[in-house]
């Protein structure tokens, strides 16, 4: 199969019905691979582009605390698990008791707003 430069510009359609995309069909003397299958859970460019620019300014924000309170920060919120810990299950990880833990997820809350940081981190993220 040969695709010219200039077909590379395609419109993607979204099917109603199931394409088998490996189908060649010809159209008007062009080569139509088929129909792009709409996948409504599938992100869009835009989406997985802020996504990616969440991460970074999580990443930012979290350079600025110390390794301990970045990491204290990250287990109970879940930012690279995606699965938050109660504040017990870390105290007991870190073999620290609850105050310790509660005392080092606040200050690194604390510094994460203070206004020499702010421009590092959307406010939502720590609503």
């Amino acid at each position: 199969m040969h695709i010219m430069a200039g077909e590379l510009d395609t419109v993607y359609v979204y099917a109603e019905e199931v394409v088998d995309a490996g189908q060649t069909q010809l159209a008007g003397g062009r080569v139509v691979l088929g129909d792009v299958i709409y996948d409504d859970q599938a992100r869009t460019p835009e989406e997985e582009y802020l996504v990616k620019e969440r991460a970074e300014e999580i990443d930012r924000a979290l350079g600025r605390l110390t390794p301990e309170e970045a990491e204290f920060f990250d287990e109970r919120f879940g930012i690279s698990t995606g699965e938050p810990q109660l504040i017990t299950q870390i105290a007991a990880n870190h073999g620290v008791s609850y105050q310790v833990a509660q005392a080092r997820i606040n200050k690194a809350g604390s510094k994460l707003r203070h206004p020499s940081n702010f421009h590092l981190l959307n406010p939502d993220l720590l609503a």
